[in-house]
């Protein structure tokens, strides 16, 4: 089962890896969630400060 829960994960996170500030979000609602995120981020890390400037906060 723990499988097939990652397995969805990374399906979703393939159809968001265009899109920065989704896997933002995604990245923040757990440690599971996080892991698989990640690497779809640009360099496979999130640039917080990037990111906000990008976005315009």
């Amino acid at each position: 089962m723990v499988q097939l829960y990652a397995d969805i994960l990374l399906l979703i996170m393939l159809e968001l890896q265009d899109d920065i500030s989704s896997l933002h979000s995604c990245i923040l609602v757990n440690r599971s969630w996080s892991r698989i995120a990640i690497p779809f981020t640009p360099n496979g890390q999130l640039r917080i400060c990037q990111y906000k400037s990008e976005i315009g906060t």
